[in-house]
């Protein structure tokens, strides 16, 4: 592990806080802001099918795929 690792995990263990570089946001001013589309009341799926899929819109059930491949459905 190299010394600059080393001082800034020693830092974070001291209860120090990291700083990313360049100048301070401003406090006045959010962090981030998100636009979120109003969603679509259709193809609502059954509560328990929605538990294990992560969302009862059907139109959100997307597959799941590392490293970006694309596999067909």
């Amino acid at each position: 592990m190299n010394e600059s690792l080393k001082n800034r995990l020693r830092r974070i263990a001291e209860g120090g806080r990291l700083s990313a570089p360049g100048p301070a946001p401003d406090p006045g001013l959010p962090i981030a802001m998100a636009y979120v589309p109003e969603q679509n009341w259709r193809g609502i799926i059954p509560l328990d099918a929605g538990l294990c899929s992560g969302t009862v819109f059907e139109d959100l059930i997307k597959p799941f795929c590392a490293a970006g491949r694309r596999k067909a459905l």
